[in-house]
């Protein structure tokens, strides 16, 4: 998108209902630009990978820029109702070319793009729905299908540095009054994280040498994920359970240790230079198989359980004082995992013992706002 579009653009708010509007470009030449009357739908915005999206902090942990920085997706739908509730079942995709319409993040421009843009339009109602990242295991729902839209995640069950952190957004009342749309950017899926507490006496440091983690019960390898999170429309699994609900991920690709340093307390286990957070998808503890609502007596209990395998040795003033220990530690969810919501499997080292611990985190991420960008 070339700069003078952009100043366009900002004519636009200032000339209300003008229709043009001379533009100075990068050259200082002048040019005519035709200017819509309600003005153009841009996006300001950020994307991800296989990891979780957090936004950039400072030394000391405070949040310092929580844009979202990334490749996105949009659907958009016009109607002309008071409330999208009464609208939806009546309204497909309207407003892109594209179904979805990619939205890409230029960096050195530090701005949003796609193509073909569209313009506002007026005594219309709109509803924007967001989801990031853009990749071939999420499809959306069809063009030609009425009402709320939504997504199918397939989840990379043996494939743990392919894993994806899937976020998604809606706005769906507002006009062309408001010039930005905001949206904030919720978490749909479940992270799961190893940590450890050194619980040894003064002075002695933990050196983990390989970790494996088996986890048992794990449900489901497809779910949809509806994107209309203002009314909390639940997820639904349209494969059922997957075939095999048992995976085992190591922790360690590289072989170089991980220092639990003496009384290091919640140290998040992360290999150099490699991503080891789970990502999967929530799901219940008890499935009401019988249909008579009443799940947690009468329902089938599916608890996540598993093992960690470590391998560790002590040290101590940088000479080690005991021999290699590896053996497997079990452990169990006592809980659903919770859309949004971020674990951890807690390791305690304690002279002559390992204990396992199941911990929820208050969020997904330290900070207390979502993650928010907006669009024009």
């Amino acid at each position: 998108m070339s700069k003078y579009l952009i100043m366009a653009f900002a004519l636009v708010v200032a000339l209300g209902c003008e229709r043009s509007a001379e533009v100075v470009t990068p050259d200082d030449s002048t040019i005519e630009v035709e200017v819509p009357e309600y003005g153009y739908i841009f996006f300001d915005g950020e994307h991800t990978r296989g990891t979780l999206v957090e936004p950039e902090k400072d030394a000391n942990g405070n949040v310092t820029d929580d844009r979202l920085k990334y490749d996105f997706a949009v659907i958009g739908y016009t109607y002309i109702a008071n409330d999208w509730s009464y609208a939806e079942a009546m309204t497909k995709p309207n407003v892109f070319a594209n179904h979805p319409q990619p939205v890409t993040w230029n960096e050195p421009n530090e701005l949003h793009e796609y193509t073909p843009t569209q313009v506002w339009l007026g005594k219309q109602s709109y509803a924007f729905f967001a989801y990031t990242p853009i990749a071939n295991n999420i499809t959306v729902s069809p063009q030609t299908e009425y009402g709320n839209p939504y997504i199918d995640f397939t989840f990379q069950r043996n494939n743990l540095a392919a894993q994806q952190d899937v976020m998604t957004a809606d706005n769906i009342h507002i006009d062309y009054t408001a010039h930005s749309v905001g949206f904030k950017m919720q978490h749909r899926l479940t992270a799961i994280d190893v940590t450890a507490n050194n619980l040894y006496e003064e002075d002695v440091e933990v050196r983990i040498t390989s970790m494996e983690i088996t986890l048992n019960n794990l449900l489901y390898d497809k779910v949809r994920i509806p994107l209309n999170t203002t009314n909390k429309i639940a997820m639904t699994y349209p494969d059922g359970m997957a075939n095999n609900t048992t995976v085992t991920y190591n922790l360690m690709p590289n072989s170089q240790p991980i220092s639990v340093q003496p009384a290091a307390i919640n140290t998040l286990l992360t290999p150099s230079g490699a991503n080891t957070t789970m990502i999967v998808i929530p799901q219940e503890q008890y499935i009401d198989q019988n249909g008579d609502g009443d799940t947690e007596d009468n329902g089938e209990n599916l608890t996540l359980t598993g093992t960690v395998y470590v391998g560790y040795q002590t040290w101590k003033n940088g000479t080690q004082i005991g021999s290699v220990t590896a053996k497997d530690y079990p452990f169990s969810f006592d809980r659903s995992l919770t859309t949004g919501q971020r674990y951890y499997v807690q390791l305690n080292f304690a002279e002559g013992n390992v204990t396992v611990g199941i911990i929820q985190a208050d969020s997904w991420v330290e900070y207390e706002n979502d993650i928010n960008h907006d669009f024009e």
